[in-house]
């Protein structure tokens, strides 16, 4: 359908960004988002069950459904005792018992209720279930438990994911290539090879591959070895989340440097010094992206915000960090995670200067819209049409996926109309760009077996 000009032009003086989303009459908003609406989304990142291991889970929405919320929980001052890791009890432990666990988490929602994390939680529970989380109760928590066993029979996942939330595949990272090509298409990491401090790493690395690993060349063997066993398997991308772990800097050493690195690390039972690994370590992430330019595979790589309770120094995953290992594999498609947030200006930079960078909006909806709408629209003026990915749920529960979707449909929608609005696009334009960043660019980056 072709939809004609606009002819409600918004208040200049509002951002581009928030323009369509100041007044709820707005045509060129409604038509837009209607037609957004219709696009089957590709989902570039999640972390979701096979449907039958969800349907073993527990109907417990505390267990299935605090997925990032539990971080914000935290911000807000959930006691120690209380979260995920500490001490015995924790409001995702569905083995504990559900009331106590639910008088901390109603303690702390109101705090949380209106961040990106609570309106998606929201949005999950009222659209699907039918129950509101505004202000919620034990009788409010009990009936959505009750509903989401209900719930719990085959077909979830098509009901959840292909009916209501629209979503063709979704790149799923789970660690194994056995997920449903119904729903999911594969990503595997590889930063066990990567990330190794100590002589047990090498021997479960031993174990695991079948190769004895006695040197620096039967460890890259030992990786060439699996890399090339998930591509026969299917995997469609590679993907890195080591900013939990490490600065995402990876300067390319010497051979020597790294043989060197491996053996100290192979002789000592105690691990070394950090910073002694460090060659070892960034001489293994240049051989996997060896590998990923030899099959011609995008390497999705984590940047910016960490989730949980501040692991690392944000600083550590800086998008900039990456421009090295960028320039040096300009046959990797190097897919930049989360917007970079909060670098975002950084990664804008980066795929404008580099045809092989690639932008990632997967999580950013939900970590702060108004921030993920501020970076589309800059993105949008600055960065090829080619080179942006707005979706990826990043869930690990379906429900979030749903929710994500529709908090990205409408960013869209809203950046896109805010652009229409201020002449600087047609509303077919953006119709066009909307296709392209929810959909055609991550099939034709990942080889998708999609229209």
């Amino acid at each position: 359908m072709r939809l004609t000009a606009p002819t409600v032009v918004l208040a200049a003086a509002l951002p581009l960004w928030a323009g369509a989303a100041a007044a709820g009459a707005d045509t060129v908003y409604q038509r837009l988002k209607a037609q957004v609406d219709r696009i089957r989304l590709v989902d570039t990142h999640e972390h979701l069950p096979n449907e039958a291991d969800r349907l073993k889970q527990p109907a417990d929405c505390l267990a299935l459904m605090l997925h990032y919320v539990e971080s914000d929980l935290v911000s807000a001052g959930l006691p120690r005792e209380f979260q995920s890791g500490a001490w015995q009890v924790t409001l995702q432990d569905a083995a504990q018992p559900f009331e106590p666990r639910w008088t901390q988490f109603e303690k702390y929602w109101p705090d949380v209720r209106l961040t990106g994390y609570g309106r998606a939680l929201r949005r999950a529970a009222a659209d699907l279930y039918g129950v509101r989380l505004d202000a919620p109760t034990l009788d409010t928590a009990r009936q959505l438990n009750r509903r989401l066993a209900d719930a719990r029979q085959p077909g979830l996942y098509r009901h959840i994911l292909k009916d209501k939330a629209r979503i063709d595949l979704s790149l799923n990272d789970v660690g194994s290539t056995r997920v449903d090509p119904e729903f999911f298409a594969a990503v595997l990491r590889f930063d066990h090879f990567v990330q190794i401090r100590s002589a047990g790493d090498l021997a479960r690395l031993s174990r695991r591959t079948g190769v004895k690993i006695a040197a620096l060349e039967d460890l890259v063997a030992a990786l060439r070895k699996e890399f090339e066993q998930g591509r026969a398997q299917g995997m469609v991308g590679l993907k890195s989340a080591l900013a939990y772990a490490r600065p995402i800097y990876y300067p390319l050493p010497a051979v020597a440097e790294a043989r060197q690195a491996f053996e100290r690390i192979r002789a000592q039972p105690a691990p070394p010094p950090e910073e002694a690994a460090r060659p070892l370590q960034n001489y293994m992430m240049h051989e996997v992206c060896r590998l990923a330019a030899q099959y011609r595979l995008p390497f999705q790589i984590h940047t910016g915000l960490q989730t949980g309770f501040g692991r690392r120094e944000i600083t550590d995953s800086r998008p900039t960090h990456l421009v090295s290992l960028i320039r040096a594999y300009p046959d990797v498609p190097f897919v930049l995670f989360h917007g970079g947030y909060p670098y975002g200006h950084e990664l804008g930079t980066i795929a404008k200067n580099f045809p092989n960078a690639y932008i990632d909006m997967c999580w950013l909806h939900i970590i702060a819209p108004e921030a993920a709408r501020a970076s589309l629209a800059e993105w949008l003026d600055a960065v090829p049409a080619n080179k942006i990915m707005a979706f990826g749920g990043d869930y690990t529960y379906a429900e979030g996926a749903y929710a994500h979707a529709e908090l990205a449909r409408e960013n869209v929608a809203r950046v896109l109309a805010g652009k229409v609005a201020a002449g600087d696009l047609s509303e077919d334009e953006a119709l066009e760009l909307a296709r392209k960043i929810l959909r055609t660019n991550a099939i034709q980056l990942f080889h998708l077996p999609l229209p």
